[in-house]
């Protein structure tokens, strides 16, 4: 019971909740191996009646069962803590690089490519005499697309032109 698995880095002391810390996952202060952190012991044997919670037998002045961890299970408990963080980060990336295959439908969105340069700056795209005179807009992102090197073509600009409403993003691309 003393081994360090994923298990005994999520244990908590039952009476007050806390994750147990590395001295206190080999800590069990009674013969009936019911584990609570050493704080816990510590309140319980000098402020309260100094019993047991699980079995009601006295706490005696040793712990009957503590062995402090040698640095190399704390080293290979650090080890597996930090392994199990990595599996989680590449879980979550592995999630998230399946949600990349797929395209978000925003109605109110409208994209814009073959943007002149000189008129590629969201706040002229925003005027009337542009994309402003569809409706209220929200938020409007430029960009460059790259364009291939032996062609010696201009810079193509491209907007996502966020509107408020979906009517007027559909008016937009009428």
């Amino acid at each position: 019971m003393s081994s360090c698995s994923d298990e005994a880095s999520d244990k908590e002391c039952p009476l007050c909740m806390e994750t147990l810390e590395l001295d206190d996952i080999t800590f069990y202060p009674c013969k009936c191996e019911y584990q609570i952190c050493r704080f816990c012991w510590h309140r319980i044997r000098t402020d309260e009646n100094g019993l047991c919670p699980a079995c009601r037998q006295p706490y005696p002045e040793d712990p009957v069962n503590f062995k402090p961890m040698t640095s190399d299970d704390v080293r290979k408990h650090k080890d597996e803590k930090r392994m199990k963080k990595q599996a989680e980060k590449m879980k979550i990336s592995d999630a998230r690089q399946y949600l990349s295959n797929y395209r978000v439908l925003q109605k109110n969105l409208v994209y814009v490519v073959g943007i002149s340069p000189r008129v590629s700056d969201p706040e002229v795209l925003k005027k009337t005499e542009y994309f402003g005179r569809y409706g209220k807009i929200q938020k409007i992102v430029t960009s460059v697309t790259p364009s291939i090197p032996a062609q010696h073509l201009p810079l193509s600009h491209t907007a996502y032109v966020t509107y408020k409403r979906v009517d007027d993003a559909l008016r937009a691309i009428q």
